[in-house]
């Protein structure tokens, strides 16, 4: 049995999810919150998506991270994309041997060419894969085996929401941008490593293979046969998209008029031309707009409307949910959309001095701390990341 350490990986957990329903891999979703120890009973393997490391850390504790250390030395694995390799690191966890570079380009979003080692878990990969704003590691120590390294960048991809083969004569007219595009600093990066712990092993990656195309697929399928992970059938409705509800319920209409709102966001930066899709799973927004944050609410609350209004879930699993969802922190995404809207007209009328001080109450994001956010939007995607624990380990359960 697989279990994905959910806690802060907005729309990274739900492809993370995604990816395993499609590998056909077992696996039980799992949040921790008030000082709840790690529970690794029954588990072969943690898989932790991507998010930011400096969050995820504030969720384990120092009990959970002796019970990690303890499963991977009695063989378990552990298994992190981008953020979750990051939390794995030294600084972190301290489970792998390798560290933070600070020489590296933090805004990359999109495709690579990468170099793979001879390995079961490279076996048939494609070249091609897709990069988040990965973070850069070094290597401290020899036990780590490198799987992969960056080879080259694509055309087609961003820095800084700007499409490459722009930003390369950028940096070469002006001096001044040079560091800030240059695409060299992630060429020859490792990018897949594996070591081992004792009787475990700590797999990590920034390559994020649970991005939603078939790209990646492959490597799921090879992790799977590697580390010999429990197989299992997922329901075929789970692939596909219902916002149409097969049932109606309480939970359904308070999730639904979520989704709405935050729909509404995403189509008026459309149609003010702040926002284009980049990709079917991805957004690109204009630079200085929070745009992130709701392209990951608008995804997650899609997946939880669908899920909700395709199945009747037992009363237990009902009242649980709607404990959460009246705890009033998700009708604070009224609140998040309303700010967003007053954001974008202001932004038009050249006033965005007269909101932009609500940024740091709805966001969190202390000056000068890179990587680190708060506020109510971290609130309110807790609060979501809950609901789809509890949704998909009911579902999963019944299999």
């Amino acid at each position: 049995m697989v279990k994905i350490l959910i806690n802060d990986s907005g729309m990274y957990g739900l492809w993370m999810i995604n990816a395993l329903i499609n590998s056909n891999i077992k696996f039980k979703v799992e949040f921790l919150s008030d000082d709840k120890i790690l529970d690794l009973k029954n588990t072969k393997a943690l898989f932790v998506p991507g998010g930011w490391a400096e969050n995820k850390i504030e969720n384990i504790s120092e009990k959970s991270k002796e019970t990690l250390r303890k499963f991977i030395e009695n063989g378990g694995i552990y298994f992190g994309i981008c953020g979750g390799a990051r939390l794995a690191s030294k600084g972190f966890l301290d489970l792998i041997n390798i560290q933070k570079d600070s020489e590296n380009l933090k805004n990359y979003s999109g495709p690579v060419m990468v170099n793979f080692s001879m390995h079961d878990l490279t076996k048939d990969l494609n070249e091609k894969q897709f990069i988040w704003f990965p973070p850069k590691f070094k290597i401290i120590d020899d036990k780590v085996k490198v799987l992969a390294t960056l080879k080259s960048v694509c055309s087609e991809a961003f820095v800084y929401g700007i499409p490459v083969r722009l930003t390369s004569k950028i940096a070469q007219k002006n001096e001044t941008y040079k560091n800030l595009f240059n695409t060299d600093l992630l060429v020859g990066s490792p990018v897949l490593m594996l070591e081992k712990l004792d009787f475990g092993e700590i797999l990590v990656s920034t390559i994020h293979f649970d991005t939603p195309t078939v790209d990646g697929s492959r490597f799921f399928h090879n992790l799977k046969y590697y580390f010999n992970l429990e197989e299992f059938i997922c329901p075929k409705f789970i692939n596909e998209v219902y916002l149409k509800p097969v049932c109606e319920n309480e939970i359904y209409k308070i999730l639904f008029q979520n989704y709405k709102r935050v729909s509404q966001i995403i189509n008026l930066a459309k149609r003010c031309m702040l926002i284009k899709k980049r990709y079917h799973f991805y957004y690109s927004w204009q630079s200085g707009f929070r745009g992130s944050e709701y392209q990951t609410l608008y995804f997650i609350l899609r997946e939880l409307v669908k899920l909700h209004g395709a199945i009747s879930f037992p009363k237990a699993v009902v009242n649980e949910i709607l404990y959460i969802l009246l705890d009033g922190y998700l009708e604070k995404i009224k609140e998040l959309t309303e700010y967003m809207e007053e954001r974008i007209i202001y932004f038009k009328l050249d006033k965005i001095d007269e909101i932009f001080e609500k940024e740091s109450l709805y966001f969190g994001h202390p000056k000068g701390v890179h990587g680190k956010y708060g506020g109510l939007y971290r609130k309110v995607l807790n609060c979501l990341e809950k609901i789809i624990c509890i949704s998909y380990n009911c579902i999963l359960e019944e299999r």
